[in-house]
């Protein structure tokens, strides 16, 4: 999974880049943390289904301001831009895609 965190309140520490990689059927490393370090990424909920998951983001705590946030996806619900195509290709089990920006709401 690689996404970029954009943060209005940190513009000197974004964007930075996040990439997460595990096996399928697996749970992704817990306490992950973006390319700059400041930003943790977790799965609240683990991922068993790539369709539908709970992703959360936490400023390092060692930062002047602490935020955290969430956000849920799930391709399977009405006007979703979180894509997934099942068995794309050969030795791909899925593929998925965000269309457009995914904004998170955090709090302080």
């Amino acid at each position: 999974m690689h996404f970029v965190v954009t943060d209005a309140n940190f513009p000197d520490d974004t964007p930075t880049e996040c990439n997460l990689i595990w096996s399928y059927g697996s749970s992704p490393k817990q306490g992950a943390r973006c390319n700059n370090s400041y930003y943790n990424i977790g799965f609240p909920e683990g991922v068993k289904d790539l369709h539908k998951f709970k992703l959360s983001l936490v400023r390092d705590p060692e930062s002047p301001i602490t935020e955290r946030g969430q956000v849920s996806v799930d391709s399977h619900a009405d006007g979703s831009k979180w894509k997934c195509v099942d068995n794309p290709e050969e030795h791909v089990k899925i593929r998925c895609n965000y269309e457009g920006t995914l904004e998170m709401p955090v709090s302080v």
